[in-house]
């Protein structure tokens, strides 16, 4: 896996492989932030650096999110939970679609 964006797809395919528990978003959130410290860790350089600032900072400025306890707890706050990972990933669409071009 060379890209966080690929991981991601394969999580939507099938979240319940990676994030199963009773705060899935919280899961990924934690996840993504393992796979970007792997990342810095080992002076790698691509998508999923800083992702988890990145997206929050996207939420805030387009939706008006508070963030501050991170983007998995905005989207707990705002969505009900059968609906959580829909809209992770309606709003990851959005997101990669403004910072990839």
């Amino acid at each position: 896996m060379t890209d966080l964006y690929l991981l991601l797809q394969k999580i939507k395919a099938r979240p319940e492989m990676y994030v199963g528990g009773a705060a899935p978003l919280r899961d990924l959130e934690n996840l993504i932030q393992g796979y970007e410290l792997a990342l810095n860790n080992h002076n790698i350089h691509e998508s999923g650096n800083y992702f988890n600032q990145q997206f929050a900072e996207f939420l805030a400025a387009t939706l008006g999110w508070p963030v501050n306890r991170g983007w998995a707890r905005a989207f707990e706050e705002k969505l009900e939970k059968p609906k959580l990972l829909k809209g992770f990933f309606d709003q990851l669409e959005l997101f990669s679609q403004n910072n990839r071009g």
